[in-house]
């Protein structure tokens, strides 16, 4: 059935995205984001400042429960950050604080 094959896909979907937690967060220049085991293919990574301008990227391939290690740029001032994460299709969002 069609119906019940979307509704397992979208429920794949938000279990893949609700599992997902930045840490530590405050942080000062470095914060992990910790994957579900459902997790496979290229993430890729990004931040963005208040003024909507990215200021960091990076993407690495994962196979199941991973952690990604993101370090902020040298030049990163105090504030409030937002944190992009694509797998495949799906996009989470997330706030980061820089407090140095």
């Amino acid at each position: 059935n069609s119906v019940s094959t979307l509704i397992s896909y979208i429920d794949d979907d938000f279990n893949l995205l609700s599992n997902i937690l930045l840490y530590p967060n405050p942080t000062k220049t470095q914060f992990n984001i910790k994957l579900n085991d459902k997790t496979k293919g290229l993430v890729v990574v990004k931040i963005y400042n208040v003024q909507g301008a990215l200021i960091h990227s990076q993407s690495q391939k994962v196979n199941g429960n991973s952690e990604l290690k993101v370090d902020m740029p040298n030049e990163v001032e105090i504030g409030i950050y937002m944190v992009e994460i694509k797998i495949l299709n799906n996009v989470f969002k997330r706030k980061i604080i820089i407090n140095q």
